[in-house]
């Protein structure tokens, strides 16, 4: 019977090696498939972290555009102002000349009244403040 106990107890043995075995087994593949979520999730987490460092990169240069755009704006707008300003001057200049010609045209109109006068005073010769 001893030989029996023996027996019986080896094999007890040898099926509790056995299926620690099974377990150390089993344990590995569930670590490993874990390990291996774990690594893609942590992936997926670190492109995530990328794309949104990108994306507030792609953000702070809209920015920097969009203030760019306001000042070429503003810019653009006192250059407007400026050429108006300038367009008015330019007018006012011109009516200024059209002035000063109808002055100098009054004053020739004048000058030949004064001369024709003078002539006549002089009993038609020419007039000695008569210069072609």
């Amino acid at each position: 019977m001893h030989d029996m106990d023996s027996i019986t107890s080896a094999l007890h043995q040898s099926t509790s090696e056995g299926l620690q075995a099974i377990y150390r087994k089993e344990i590995e593949a569930v670590y490993h498939q874990e390990n291996g979520f774990a690594q893609a999730a942590l992936g997926q987490a670190n492109r995530a972290v990328k794309r949104r460092q990108d994306l507030y990169t792609l953000i702070n240069q809209a920015d920097e555009i969009e203030k760019q755009l306001q000042s070429a704006r503003a810019e653009h707008q006192n250059v407007k102002e400026t050429l108006d300003a300038a367009n008015r001057q330019a007018e006012l200049a011109n009516q200024r000349q059209q002035v000063a010609r109808a002055k100098v045209e009054s004053l020739r109109s004048a000058l030949s009244l004064w001369e024709a006068y003078a002539r006549q005073a002089n009993g038609g010769g020419p007039t000695t403040s008569t210069q072609p």
